[in-house]
């Protein structure tokens, strides 16, 4: 049988145990934490991927009941035990979390707790969690998280095993294949000792022509404007909103949605200006000023060619290259490509922590952290490029490609002629 035969059969026969027993006992220790991230969020449709027994979909409609609850498993014995305690609360479906059965833009969250490891293409599963969200919908994704080398011992073995498990990831493989599904945001956070939470998000997109929109608020008296992007902002329904859903003043419902960023360029932005005609922000280097200054340094390392990322060398000096940045999630994550035989994997597999810097024009940002070298196939073919032949001659199957994952813990910015610190 295959993975997923085994796992529809080790789950039809944990079904009637699973909430008590030891099997349920890894996904019972996330049931709070997910929950209380998930009740501070807004939202009014979810689905639960691997719902399992729907313990959790059970939780969450005795807290917020008007929301409109889907959930899907693999095991047709889970299915039944959950429609046996959720009653007509949630559609259920048996199913596979690599090929979902609901219509595009569907769900304002999607959460997949403790069966990740389960499926044997993560990244078409990462695919359809992204097509069945809506845009700006959230993926809260919660799994094991075991420390290298006993993960890589696990790995090995559980393969061969009967419960249908596939793989257990690290914090870079799992980042870099949720950002090739196309998540922005990425937050990854460990919980208890054997667990983590990831939360990310679909990028949002303009719903509304730019000179529609100007000429729908032409009439309407202007009390302050949008400091990101100059947008006349005449009342809160002009406002974007917090992460808590509370109205923010400062910047426009186009640019800042739920604590983000759209996903709307700045290039995007300035358009929207032009349209407008107003004066005033004609350089995008007048708007990065209003932005956070997480925001700033990620809109700076948007227009770096590369980046200097150093290593500690043998004698525990620092050693000072230039690579090029192939995608990054904000500051917070960072991927790079190098040889397998590079002097930097070299340091890197001794001492795992690293420091890169970047500027652009007067602005500049320096990010401590830790790289995690990746070389699995799914990652290198997902991360691979045309240019990189050059370096690679056998293509994203030459054994010295890898990628570098830096995972940035501090930041020091130096932008608009202020100084800052900050712990990520």
């Amino acid at each position: 049988m295959n993975a997923k035969d085994n796992s529809r059969t080790s789950f039809d026969r944990q079904a009637a145990t699973y909430d008590l027993d030891r099997n349920g006992s890894h996904a019972r220790t996330v049931y709070g934490p997910v929950l209380e991230k998930l009740l501070a969020l807004n939202w009014s449709s979810m689905l639960d991927v691997g719902a399992g027994t729907g313990e959790m979909l059970r939780m969450l409609a005795a807290a917020r009941p008007e929301a409109r609850y889907s959930g899907i498993d693999i095991s047709p014995k889970m299915v039944e035990t959950a429609g046996k305690k959720l009653g007509g609360a949630a559609d259920l479906r048996h199913g596979d979390a690599e090929n979902l059965p609901f219509g595009d833009n569907s769900f304002d969250i999607v959460i997949c707790n403790d069966s990740f490891h389960h499926y044997p293409d993560p990244g078409k599963a990462l695919s359809e969690f992204m097509r069945v969200l809506r845009p700006g919908g959230t993926l809260l994704l919660s799994d094991y998280c075991i420390a290298f080398p006993l993960r890589l011992l696990m790995n090995l073995f559980i393969r061969h095993g009967h419960d249908g498990d596939v793989h257990i990831y690290s914090k870079g493989e799992l980042s870099a294949l949720t950002a090739c599904a196309g998540f922005s945001g990425i937050q990854y956070e460990k919980t208890g000792s054997r667990a983590f939470i990831m939360t990310a998000r679909k990028p949002g997109t303009r719903t509304m022509d730019p000179e529609q929109f100007y000429k729908d608020e032409a009439a309407s008296p202007v009390s302050q404007v949008c400091q990101s992007c100059g947008l006349p902002m005449s009342g809160e329904n002009m406002f974007g909103t917090h992460g808590d859903g509370h109205p923010c003043s400062e910047y426009c419902r186009n640019c800042f949605q739920k604590g983000f960023f759209t996903a709307a360029s700045l290039d995007e932005q300035q358009k929207a200006i032009a349209v407008s005609g107003r004066k005033g922000h004609s350089d995008l280097s007048n708007l990065k000023r209003w932005m956070p200054a997480v925001q700033q340094a990620a809109w700076i390392l948007d227009r770096c060619g590369y980046v200097i990322l150093s290593t500690i060398d043998g004698n525990g000096f620092p050693r000072p290259v230039a690579i090029d940045v192939l995608r990054h999630d904000g500051i917070a994550t960072l991927w790079m490509t190098t040889s397998l035989s590079s002097e930097k994997v070299k340091h890197l597999r001794k001492e795992p922590k690293a420091g890169i810097c970047y500027i652009h024009e007067a602005d500049s940002v320096t990010l401590t952290g830790t790289a995690e070298i990746i070389s699995d196939m799914e990652t290198r073919h997902a991360f691979w490029k045309d240019f990189m032949k050059h370096y690679f001659p056998e293509g994203p199957d030459d054994p010295d490609y890898c990628i570098l994952c830096f995972h940035a813990e501090e930041a020091t910015f130096w932008i608009d002629r202020k100084f800052k610190h900050i712990v990520l």
